[in-house]
């Protein structure tokens, strides 16, 4: 599916189609001409047009000047989605995949129209499929990451393990974060050899000592890095757990 691929169709719904990208799209428009845009490609959504839902999840991408008016008309096409129910649904999920922009609002859509119990499934199969490398806008997966931390779920947890090594620190915090919250052994490892390393930030060698205190893991196989590494106020036991002095 292309948002271009109304081209061969009729040319007064290709016209309206072209207006309302450019109106949505473009933030120098009346928010009254946007908000109109808006409900126009619903109506064509409604009646089975995937690409106006396109349309109309590209408001998304875009911030307008006034912080109020860019919330009040993002709240506004995330209700006409909602509304549009499971017609939406496969152009948000493909959307959501393909897309190089945040993904908040498009996931909190998906989210209202399916539930969360089948979100969980399709995010974690999103996040198996997403790199954890360098971006330079982290923003989409920051959004995928946060979302799926709401709630445990092992599809979804074992899908956050490789983004303890992601290149952006606070998608490796809120990865850690969930992970030691919903008391994961099956992370240990990986949590362990964050811990033992030496280029994590002070922050997560913080949550991470807090963690492992909590869940008193033994940390056998990297005692003697971790024994290093340990600041003032933290000691191991005869157990290899670690512990406050």
């Amino acid at each position: 599916m292309s948002i271009f691929s109304w081209f061969s169709k009729d040319s007064s719904l290709q016209r309206r189609r072209e207006t309302a990208l450019k109106k949505l799209t473009n933030m120098f428009y009346q928010t009254i001409d946007r908000r109109a845009a808006a409900h126009d490609m619903a109506k064509l959504a409604a009646d089975g047009d995937e690409d106006a839902v396109l349309i109309l999840l590209r408001r998304f991408e875009h911030i307008a000047p006034n912080h109020f008016v860019d919330q009040d008309e993002k709240e506004l096409v995330h209700n006409l989605l909602v509304e549009l129910g499971e017609r939406a649904v496969p152009t948000i999920r493909t959307h959501i995949r393909k897309t190089g922009q945040p993904v908040y609002w498009a996931l909190r859509a998906l989210t209202e129209i399916e539930g969360p119990e089948r979100v969980r499934a399709y995010l974690a199969d999103v996040l198996r499929a997403t790199d954890n490398g360098y971006w330079r806008d982290p923003q989409k997966k920051h959004n995928l990451v946060q979302a799926a931390v709401e709630v445990e779920d092992d599809a979804i947890c074992e899908a956050l393990i490789p983004f303890l090594e992601d290149h952006h620190e606070d998608i490796r915090y809120v990865a850690l974060d969930a992970l030691l919250r919903f008391k994961r052994l099956e992370a240990r490892e990986s949590l362990l050899a964050r811990l033992a390393g030496e280029e994590e930030s002070q922050r997560l060698q913080q949550r991470l000592l807090q963690g492992f205190v909590e869940l008193g893991w033994p940390v056998t196989e990297s005692a003697e890095a971790v024994q290093k590494r340990l600041p003032r106020g933290y000691k191991l036991n005869e157990s290899d757990a670690i512990v406050r002095a």
